[in-house]
């Protein structure tokens, strides 16, 4: 299960979200802090896909997901926290949207939605930044940048973006010691450093 904790202005309360990884026939949970009731939905997109999160990202009081929907591809899913609506995003078309990625991840950059993906092309690890500029304007996604690896796969994963500072660099975080050494951003000259010793 993946979980999500967000504040609900309308009735003064957080909430507790609980999705099932696996299950399409698990209800999704919605847990009330404040009257300590639970909730199990059961209509909407109850499943969920994303390789390097621990927690539902949320933006604009809403979680959000990846999972893989009809034709296997990927969709982007959310869950508006105050009446616990299901609905869905659109995704770039120029993202690598088919389910056979290595690893996917969504996170908040700078109050904006960000999805990044790590794939093979041509022998070569590609690891994709995306950012939505405009909630919910499928033009809107940017792609901040891409970097290339032509070592084996599993010497490069997870990595997680954290942070966008305000000259557009991104901090990024990795299990792996020497993962950022590794990568080179492929077009311009990064400063790339390992932040554990």
């Amino acid at each position: 299960y993946n979980f999500g904790l967000g504040y609900d202005p309308n009735s003064d309360d957080y909430k507790v979200v609980k999705i099932s990884e696996d299950d399409l026939e698990a209800p999704t949970e919605a847990l009330s802090l404040k009257t300590g009731s639970c909730r199990k939905i059961y209509e909407g997109y109850c499943t969920f896909q994303c390789d390097n999160m621990d927690y539902l990202t949320s933006v604009r009081r809403t979680f959000h997901w990846l999972a893989d929907s009809e034709g296997y591809r990927f969709s982007l899913f959310h869950l508006i926290i105050s009446n616990e609506a299901f609905g869905e995003l659109p995704l770039s078309k120029e993202m690598p949207l088919l389910c056979d990625t290595i690893e996917q991840g969504l996170t908040v950059l700078d109050g904006m939605l960000s999805v990044n993906f790590v794939c093979v092309k041509e022998d070569t690890i590609v690891f994709d930044l995306w950012v939505m500029k405009e909630y919910g304007i499928e033009e809107s996604w940017t792609k901040l940048f891409t970097m290339k690896d032509s070592r084996k796969r599993f010497q490069v994963l997870p990595i997680t973006p954290k942070y966008i500072f305000a000259d557009g660099r991104v901090l990024l975080n990795s299990d792996r010691r020497d993962v950022l050494r590794k990568f080179k951003e492929s077009d311009r000259r990064s400063n790339l450093y390992s932040a554990s010793k």
